[in-house]
């Protein structure tokens, strides 16, 4: 074989690896901690999370027109097709995906215990990680709940932390608040395509809150703290989705905002809002972006001022758009 024609097959074969190294079929990034054994749901509902914001990146960046009042409700958006509004939340949906894509050990890791977190200041709710050399924890302060002496408190339903070059996305089992415990079982993706999901009576009784109750959901508002402590280890910038919002309200800090109506200032089905918080806020809030990617999701419903109403079939979405990753996987 001549040299030339070697040098053309070494470069063909060096191509084809480094293509098949980047198929989506083979991405293994994220992974799930042993504590996840007695939890066999989790694997497939952070698989649906991540699928979730795939889905979600490319219905702001492609036709048909946003019907409802989602991206109004929750960003305080002007419209649902504002553009500056639809390239934040595409850029931030990639970032969970670019964080989900880190290998292991690096990135997010799923962990479904807090047995590791050690308490050392219960006062200021701060732990230590034994199983990550004793890195310092902060765990979540919740104003008025007494909270037992572990992280997840008996209250928590899930929270995100950094670990190094790692993002511990935990999801709470100690109480029957947690997420763990407290989630629907099933998945979102079978009302994609089947099924009369106003018809479901947590939908007619919650709204768009009812979405925010599966597990794969709670997943992408914790996945929207660990993209933004992943892109913190990018480069020197504040975290996009902290625990209290940059804008004050009325002269104070607040903290993250949870479900629908005290997202929109809205009480489901009407139209006028008593009071919203700022842009900036809502679109440093993880819950606006979860709940954003879930109501997208099933392309046959929109949400109408937290309601769910069916889409006719001309307006309607693709439930799969053209070249549509698959969603890394565990490592």
């Amino acid at each position: 074989m001549s040299p030339s024609i070697f040098s053309t097959v070494a470069q063909l074969v060096i191509t084809a690896i480094w293509m098949f190294s980047l198929s989506p079929n083979f991405c293994k990034a994220w992974s799930i901690d042993s504590s996840c054994i007695a939890f066999p749901q989790v694997q497939a509902a952070m698989t649906e999370a991540l699928n979730l914001v795939i889905y979600a990146k490319l219905r702001a960046a492609n036709a048909p027109p946003r019907l409802g009042t989602s991206m109004v409700d929750l960003l305080a958006a002007p419209n649902e097709n504002d553009p500056n509004t639809l390239e934040f939340v595409q850029t931030w949906y990639q970032n969970v995906i670019d964080a989900a894509s880190v290998p292991s050990p690096d990135g997010i890791v799923i962990q479904c215990t807090d047995a590791n977190l050690t308490p050392i200041d219960l006062a200021n709710r701060k732990y230590i990680d034994t199983k990550r050399g004793n890195k310092v924890v902060y765990a979540p302060k919740i104003p008025g709940a007494t909270l037992t002496d572990n992280a997840c408190g008996g209250f928590i339903k899930a929270f995100a932390y950094p670990a190094d070059r790692q993002q511990i996305v935990l999801l709470c089992s100690d109480s029957n608040s947690g997420a763990l415990k407290s989630s629907y079982s099933d998945l979102l993706g079978p009302w994609r395509t089947a099924g009369d999901l106003t018809a479901l009576t947590p939908v007619k009784e919650k709204g768009l809150d009812a979405l925010g109750m599966y597990l794969s959901t709670m997943i992408l508002h914790e996945l929207m703290h660990a993209a933004s402590m992943a892109e913190q280890l990018k480069k020197l910038q504040f975290a996009q989705f902290p625990a209290i919002l940059p804008d004050e309200v009325n002269g104070q800090p607040i903290g993250e905002i949870y479900q629908y109506s005290p997202i929109s200032g809205k009480q489901l089905g009407d139209s006028i809002s008593s009071g919203q918080s700022t842009v900036n806020n809502l679109q440093h809030n993880a819950d606006s972006m979860a709940l954003l990617a879930a109501s997208w999701y099933l392309p046959v419903y929109k949400w109408v001022n937290g309601k769910c109403g069916v889409i006719p079939k001309a307006d309607r979405a693709p439930a799969t758009f053209l070249n549509t990753p698959t969603p890394p996987g565990p490592s």
